[in-house]
């Protein structure tokens, strides 16, 4: 196991880092804690370490560093503020500051704050990146840093950053058939099955700064800013469709951003059965069949409904015996005769219509339908005689 560094706290206990983690020597409980990632840890590669005036312990690493204060442990990386992932060397400044090297530049973080502020060859630094634990502090609260190609010292007070003068474009959009160069039309129309693409873009500084970070969103898909560590592109593999807005912009510090000019409209077309047109048709179609299902329905009840009437109807009609019998007004048989006849006549009053005369004659065929006819004919004839 390779021991990297060595620092003793206030409380008389020995810190230790390794590449197999961070030991912590109690000399009081004779006790020798181990922490690695299973801990908390970013990783388990140490390198330097360094205490502040409150006594939290900041280690860094090959992959960001680590604060442990009070027993809990927080990492910083690439996801939440650095660069690059090595820290190749930690120092505690005169203003109570932790300065860091984070490859190709040095980081100031702040322990109250929990931010952090950039210098790169904007400030004077080297772009060759540092050596790991290759730093030192002097009396006086001079820095100095080991680079692959010679030394960089400073003092954290008189440290300078000048601003960037990025120029950041867009300049063109593809997919896996086509390129669509930017310039005044900032709109891709494309197909649902060709629904992959690339966006090209970068950013010049003035300055000379080759450090330049970059973040970019597609608007409608991502739902923060995508970090882009030197490279200028962003993929967007099989886009749902829809449509989108990208943007991208450019910074040297992640602090001051610079958002390119213009905005690439996206469209993805949708496929026909997802057209609205499409879904409305369905819809209507949809509603015409449970319409007509219903209709069916209902008119098929209702003409059960006027079969069984129909039915009643003809079973209640008098038998013929009774309306061929002779008119006597003086006997009570004429007015029963006649009260069968009015009934007849009400009934075929109320099922005699255009809608009902297929009905009718189908429950009146037979023998009992001419009889019918016979007698009511009859009984229209007396009825004009008298």
């Amino acid at each position: 196991m390779r021991v990297t560094d060595f620092l003793e706290d206030n409380k008389g206990g020995m810190w230790i880092s390794t590449l197999a983690g961070l030991f912590y020597y109690n000399r009081r409980a004779n006790r020798l804690d181990h922490y690695t990632t299973k801990e908390g840890l970013s990783t388990n590669q140490c390198y330097n370490m360094v205490l502040d005036k409150k006594g939290d312990l900041y280690v860094a690493g090959i992959k960001g560093f680590n604060v442990l204060s009070d027993g809990k442990i927080s990492s910083y990386t690439r996801d939440n503020g650095l660069k690059y992932d090595y820290c190749e060397g930690i120092l505690l400044g005169n203003d109570n500051k932790i300065w860091l090297a984070n490859t190709k530049c040095i980081i100031r973080f702040d322990p109250d704050k929990k931010t952090m502020q950039y210098f790169d060859e904007n400030s004077g630094f080297s772009t060759e990146g540092f050596r790991f634990g290759s730093c030192q502090s002097t009396r006086g609260g001079e820095l100095f840093w080991g680079s692959r190609k010679g030394i960089n010292y400073f003092y954290p007070g008189e440290l300078v950053n000048h601003p960037a003068d990025i120029r950041l474009n867009i300049s063109q959009a593809e997919t896996p058939d086509s390129t669509f160069y930017l310039g005044s039309n900032n709109s891709v129309s494309l197909n649902y099955r060709n629904n992959t693409i690339v966006f090209r873009f970068a950013a010049i500084n003035l300055r000379g700064s080759r450090n330049v970070q970059y973040q970019y969103q597609l608007e409608g898909y991502d739902k923060d800013w995508q970090n882009a560590v030197d490279i200028r592109q962003a993929r967007y593999p099989s886009l749902p469709a829809g449509r989108y807005v990208f943007r991208v912009r450019a910074s040297v510090d992640r602090v001051n951003w610079v958002t390119a000019p213009a905005e690439i409209n996206v469209r993805i077309i949708p496929p026909i059965w997802q057209q609205w047109w499409f879904l409305g048709a369905v819809f209507a179609a949809i509603t015409g069949i449970i319409y007509w299902i219903i209709y069916s329905r209902n008119r098929k009840i209702e003409e059960q409904k006027e079969e069984i009437e129909t039915e009643q109807a003809v079973t209640y009609l008098p038998p013929a015996s009774l309306i061929n019998r002779p008119k006597n007004r003086s006997s009570g048989t004429w007015r029963r005769t006649v009260s069968a006849g009015c009934n007849l006549k009400t009934a075929l009053y109320t099922f005699w219509t255009k809608k009902k005369i297929f009905l009718f004659k189908k429950q009146l065929m037979g023998e009992k339908a001419r009889e019918l006819s016979r007698s009511r004919l009859r009984l229209e004839l007396r009825s004009a005689k008298a």
